[in-house]
C-alpha cells in the first residue's frame, strides 16, 4: 500500500464545515484540535478569532493603579503583556473586551493603556473587528478622544458596548447625567450600540438599527430636548432610523432633579421621531400612559412591544394598541390600576405575555394568529372566562403560579384540559401547586411538551412526587423539562417556545 497516496478525508472538508464541527467541541477538545497539525492549527486560529473574545480586563488590570518600588506593578505588567500580544498576534480577532482604566500618576502604566488602545487603531486589528466592548470607570474620559478616533477607523465594526467596570456612576449624584462631548461615535458600519454608563456627545451612525441603554442615562429626555430646540432636526444624536430600542434599569437621578426629568414634551418628541421602530422594550419602572399613547400613534410599524410597568391615568389608553396592526408580540407585566386589558383589534398578534392584570371577557378577543400565551393569574374567574373564548387556537400556554392563588389552581388546570390544540405547557413555580390538586387533574393527551420551573433550589429537590404525577398525566410527553427559575427577561421569554 502506498502510504503517500493516503489522504485524510476530513482534510478535504471546507473551513465552514470544520467551524461547524468545532462549535460542538468543549474547550479541552478545541485545545487538542489546535495542536493536531498545522492545517488544523490555522483553522482553529481563524475559528477562535470568530468565536472567542480577546479579553483584557478584570484580574489582568485591576492593580494598575498600585505602585511597587523599583519595578512595574503586576497590573502594569499584564497590560504591557496584552499590548505585546496585540503587536505580535497573527490572529485577526473579531471580538475584543477591554477594561479602560483611569489614568494614574505612574507614567508607564498610562503608556501601557494607551498602547492597547492604539493597537486597536491599526491593522490587522481593524481588518475584521466586529464587536468591541469597553468597560469604563470614573475619569476614563482621558481616553475618550482616542476611543472616538478608533471607532471611526473601524470599517467592519458592527457592535459597540460601553459598560461599567463597577457599580459606581460616572457622573455626580447631585445632577442629571449629561452627554460627554469628548466621546463622539461616528461610524458607517455600526449596527448595534449598547450604552450602560455614559451618553456620547454625538452619535452619527447611518446604519445604526439597534440601541440599548440604561434608563439612568435619561437619553430619551436629552434627545427629545434636541428635537424641541431644532424643530425635529437631528444635530448630535441621529436615531430616526432605529428599528430596535431597549431601555432597562431604574431612573437613578436624585429627587431634586425630578422637575427637570418631567419637563413636558421631551420624551414625547423622542418617540414621535422613531417611526421606523419594529421592536420596543421598556424594561424600566413606571411608563406613563401618555408615552404608550404616542408610541401607538407614531411607531405604527412595531412588531414587538414590552412594557414592565404601565402607569395608567386614562383608562382608555389601552384601546390605542389597535393602531399597531403589525404587532406580533406583546408583553405588559404590570398595570397600576385595575383596568381590563384590551386586546381587540390586534389582527397580527401571535404571542402575549401578561403579568397580574385583569382580563375582561368582553374586551379580550384575540385573532386567529394568536397561538402563545403567558399569564400570571389574577382574578382567576374573569381570566378563565376570557381565555375560554380563545381555547381552540392556543398551542402554547405558560402559567406563572403564585403562592397566593394555589387554592384556585384547580380551576386553571381544568381549563387547560379543554384546550384541544395545546401542544406545550409551561408551569412556573410548580412547587406552589398542591400535590392533591395535580392528582385530581384529567389526563392531557394533546400535550407533546411539558416544562416546569421551581421558585428555589430547595424546592427543586422536593418535587419528585409532582413530576411523577405529571408524567402520568401527559403520556405523549417523552421527557419533562425541569429547571430552576424560568426565563425572565423579555427577549428570553419570547424566545422560549
Amino acid at each position: 500500500m502506498d502510504i503517500s497516496s493516503c489522504v485524510c478525508p476530513i482534510n478535504g472538508l471546507p473551513p465552514e464545515v470544520m467551524y461547524h464541527i468545532f462549535d460542538h467541541l468543549d474547550i479541552d477538545s478545541l485545545k487538542s484540535v489546535s495542536l493536531a497539525c498545522k492545517r488544523w492549527g490555522q483553522l482553529f486560529s481563524e475559528y477562535a478569532a470568530r468565536r472567542f473574545t480577546l479579553s483584557i480586563r478584570g484580574e489582568l488590570a485591576k492593580t494598575l493603579s498600585c505602585h511597587t518600588a523599583g519595578r512595574h506593578t503586576r497590573g502594569g505588567e499584564k497590560i504591557a503583556s496584552a499590548a505585546t500580544i496585540l503587536q505580535r498576534t497573527e490572529r485577526v480577532y473579531r471580538k475584543v473586551r477591554l477594561e479602560v482604566r483611569s489614568p494614574v500618576r505612574k507614567k508607564s502604566s498610562n503608556e501601557y493603556m494607551e498602547t492597547v488602545l492604539r493597537m486597536l487603531c491599526v491593522p490587522p486589528m481593524l481588518q475584521k473587528l466586529v464587536v468591541l466592548k469597553l468597560e469604563l470607570e470614573q475619569d476614563s474620559d482621558h481616553y475618550f478622544q482616542q476611543i472616538s478616533d478608533a471607532v471611526t477607523k473601524m470599517e467592519y465594526l458592527q457592535e459597540l458596548h460601553l459598560l461599567p467596570r463597577d457599580a459606581r456612576p460616572l457622573w455626580p449624584l447631585t445632577a442629571l447625567p449629561s452627554p460627554c462631548n469628548n466621546l463622539r461615535l461616528v461610524s458607517h458600519s455600526l449596527t448595534t450600540l449598547v450604552l450602560r454608563v455614559i451618553l456620547p456627545g454625538e452619535i452619527d451612525c447611518s446604519n445604526l438599527r439597534h440601541l440599548e441603554y440604561d434608563a439612568s442615562l435619561y437619553m430619551d429626555g436629552v434627545v427629545g430636548e434636541q428635537y424641541a430646540h431644532n424643530r425635529g432636526q437631528e444635530s448630535k444624536w441621529k436615531l430616526k432610523q432605529l428599528e430596535t430600542l431597549k431601555i432597562t434599569g431604574r431612573d437613578a437621578w436624585p429627587k431634586d432633579a425630578e422637575t427637570v426629568q418631567n419637563r413636558p414634551g421631551y420624551k414625547v418628541l423622542f418617540y414621535q421621531q422613531l417611526t421606523q421602530l419594529k421592536k420596543l422594550c421598556l424594561d424600566q419602572q413606571f411608563i406613563p400612559d401618555r408615552i404608550l399613547l404616542v408610541v401607538c400613534e407614531s411607531c405604527v410599524l412595531l412588531e414587538e412591544l414590552y412594557i414592565r410597568c404601565l402607569r395608567m391615568v386614562n383608562n382608555n389608553t389601552l384601546r390605542y394598541l389597535s393602531n399597531l396592526t403589525h404587532l406580533r408580540r406583546l408583553g405588559i407585566y404590570m398595570l397600576n390600576a385595575s383596568v381590563p386589558f384590551y386586546v381587540s383589534g390586534l389582527h397580527s398578534l401571535e404571542m402575549l405575555a401578561l403579568g397580574p392584570v385583569v382580563l375582561d371577557p368582553q374586551s379580550f378577543t384575540a385573532p386567529q394568529s394568536f397561538k402563545w400565551l403567558k399569564i400570571t393569574p389574577y382574578k382567576v374567574k374573569q381570566m378563565c372566562d376570557a381565555i375560554e373564548q380563545n381555547l381552540g387556537q392556543l398551542e402554547f400556554l405558560w402559567i406563572v403560579i403564585k403562592s397566593s392563588i394555589s387554592d384556585v389552581s384547580k380551576e386553571l388546570f381544568m381549563l387547560v384540559y379543554k384546550m384541544f390544540a395545546l401542544k406545550t405547557l409551561v408551569l412556573e413555580n410548580i412547587d406552589c401547586v398542591p400535590t392533591v390538586t395535580l392528582a385530581k387533574m384529567p389526563r392531557l393527551f394533546m400535550l407533546t411538551r411539558l416544562a416546569v420551573f421551581t421558585s428555589s433550589e430547595a424546592a427543586l429537590k422536593t418535587i419528585d412526587d409532582k413530576i411523577a404525577i405529571l408524567a402520568d398525566l401527559t403520556p405523549n410527553v417523552k421527557r419533562i423539562e425541569v429547571g430552576l427559575h424560568a426565563p425572565s427577561g423579555p427577549d428570553d421569554v419570547f424566545r422560549f417556545r
